[in-house]
């Protein structure tokens, strides 16, 4: 299946890092992109949906960004982020201090 993300220009700076497409309705997901932003990797997740008639996945909006110390920190959350369950979701969503 080709992914086809629609990027604003604003964006241009950032690493698509990860697509995870919904394994119900196949025009909605989430992408991951990363950029560095002074000592941190900072990793942003974004809802993306293929809106009827349009081949193009859109960016619907920003759902959180997680700062990482190490690249090596970054990559581990991807690999486990499919497979996270709710409660482990709500809480890193809801922690105080947003670096991993």
């Amino acid at each position: 299946m080709n992914k086809q993300i629609n990027f604003p220009v604003e964006m241009d700076d950032y690493n698509l890092e990860k697509v995870f497409l919904s394994h119900v309705y196949d025009s909605i997901g989430v992408i991951a992109t990363s950029t560095v932003e002074g000592e941190l990797i900072v990793l942003r997740l974004y809802e993306v949906n293929k809106f009827e008639g349009n081949d193009t996945f859109e960016i619907v909006k920003e759902l959180e960004a997680f700062g990482f110390t190490n690249r090596e920190k970054l990559n581990e959350f991807l690999e486990k982020l499919p497979e996270m369950g709710a409660i482990d979701m709500l809480l890193l969503l809801n922690q105080n201090n947003p670096t991993i």
